[in-house]
């Protein structure tokens, strides 16, 4: 059970825009999916959910990469990285969106993380922005698109985690 002194929030609060809305039930499909993709570290999950080029940005930089063998590639070292943290699983914990036009929707996503620390639980949450791109011929969309709105260094030794933690 999570305890309020487990969880480690994001420095800054958010407030959903005033057009948010919940996801569309292709959206909630699409977001449990790539969930599971993240929880299991699953290069075939997430790389599906990211269109063949993509920006990432957040506090320390921005990249614009490939959805490519390099990006299927970098999946054993996060793995690796998060599991000597202690990792134990990911969880979406909200999700509001705002539909831009007929393809392309805002996603604010609230992330879960839970780790485990000296036999306890430490719960990291964070929040992620995508922007989602749906063509007509595409089942479902893809992410053009992340932002990161903390530094995952900051917000992992806030929890005691990390390096310092």
């Amino acid at each position: 059970m999570m305890r309020p002194a487990d969880l480690v929030a994001s420095p800054r609060a958010y407030a959903p825009p005033r057009d948010a809305a919940a996801p569309s039930d292709a959206l909630s499909r699409f977001f449990s999916r790539y969930a599971q993709g993240v929880r299991t570290f699953d290069p075939a999950i997430v790389t599906a959910a990211y269109a063949e080029s993509y920006v990432s940005a957040s506090p320390v930089g921005c990249v614009c990469a490939r959805n490519d063998a390099a990006f299927r590639e970098a999946f054993a070292p996060w793995r690796a990285r998060f599991e000597a943290l202690g990792f134990r699983t990911a969880d979406i914990r909200s999700v509001r969106t705002t539909t831009l036009d007929d393809h392309l929707t805002l996603a604010r996503v609230g992330w879960l993380m839970r780790f485990e620390r000296a036999g306890e639980p430490v719960d990291v949450c964070f929040d992620e922005t995508y922007l989602l791109h749906q063509c007509d011929d595409q089942a479902m969309p893809r992410i053009v698109l992340s932002i990161s709105h903390t530094s995952e260094e900051e917000t992992l030794r806030a929890a005691g985690l990390g390096a310092g933690g």
